[in-house]
């Protein structure tokens, strides 16, 4: 198994199953104790997202980090101080991400000469930026850059 495998079953593992096992209610906590697990899933969420990052920068794609969150309605999710700052900590993320993509991209040269080699350089550019594309017009991806709208004029 080599490193980014590794990673992947890490990221896989705090996402899937060590999140959703620490964001479950228990009945009669403190909320000293509610504090600190919620002051503890966020650190973890972190984690989880630089292990993201890591495995981005080994194997060289981009994936945008979208929170595991459901918006029913924009207006109520805008109200929700604590979903609006989740999803502005997923939006500042993603613009060193895409900033670091376009910037790759830029200094990239077709690998040989002759017009194959010039085919397969448009080919993989259009495959890196296709792949933000799709993320990008993801539909709770547009759901959460509509909260932030309502959110930032309600300030």
């Amino acid at each position: 198994m080599d490193d980014s495998q590794s990673l992947l079953l890490l990221e896989e593992l705090i996402k899937e199953v060590y999140l959703p096992l620490l964001q479950q209610q228990s009945p009669g906590q403190s909320k000293i104790t509610d504090a600190l697990r919620n002051e503890f899933i966020g650190n973890v969420q972190k984690f989880a997202t630089q292990i993201t990052h890591t495995i981005q920068q080994v194997n060289g794609d981009i994936r945008l980090n979208i929170p595991n969150i459901k918006i029913r309605d924009v207006n109520q999710a805008a109200e929700d101080t604590q979903l609006v700052a989740r999803i502005e900590d997923a939006v500042e993320e993603w613009n060193p991400l895409i900033a670091s993509l376009t910037e790759r991209e830029i200094n990239k040269q077709p690998k040989g000469n002759g017009p194959m080699a010039e085919i397969e350089f448009w080919r993989a550019r259009n495959a890196v930026y296709n792949t933000l594309y799709e993320q990008l017009n993801n539909p709770l991806l547009k759901k959460m850059l509509d909260v932030l709208e309502v959110a930032n004029a309600n300030r």
